[in-house]
């Protein structure tokens, strides 16, 4: 957690003079071990330690957030190391997949652009 905390100070040193503060979501997913619903409140804990993890210390200040537990809904996006994205990982019930067990964090300056409203608006789905 402490990479996240880093991660957040040096958003909010970034953004520090930004009035309307930041947007900040963060999407998890789970592999296919347990009950959807088991998954779901899974994912719904690892939003909430990383949103908890992002504040410590006091970074992130106004912060929005924004959380989507995917459970084992989904497809994890998955990108090369040149930055392109390939085909995405999907949930097999039953199979443990450590690469499914992700938390995604996306930050969004306000004011949000139409881009990334766009981009937002597709994040919110799993």
């Amino acid at each position: 957690m402490a990479i996240l905390t880093a991660l957040a100070e040096e958003w909010n040193d970034k953004y520090a003079n930004r009035t309307q503060g930041v947007l900040v979501l963060i999407k998890a997913y789970a592999d296919g071990l347990g009950t959807p619903s088991y998954n779901e409140e899974l994912t719904m804990k690892r939003t909430k330690s990383a949103q908890a993890a992002l504040e410590e210390g006091g970074a992130l200040r106004g912060a929005s957030y924004y959380k989507v537990p995917c459970g084992q809904r989904g497809v994890v996006p998955r990108s090369t190391a040149t930055g392109k994205r390939t085909s995405g990982i999907r949930a097999t019930p039953g199979v443990a997949d450590q690469s499914r067990r992700t938390v995604i964090i996306r930050f969004f300056p306000r004011p949000l652009t139409v881009e990334s409203k766009t981009i937002l608006e597709k994040d919110k789905k799993c």
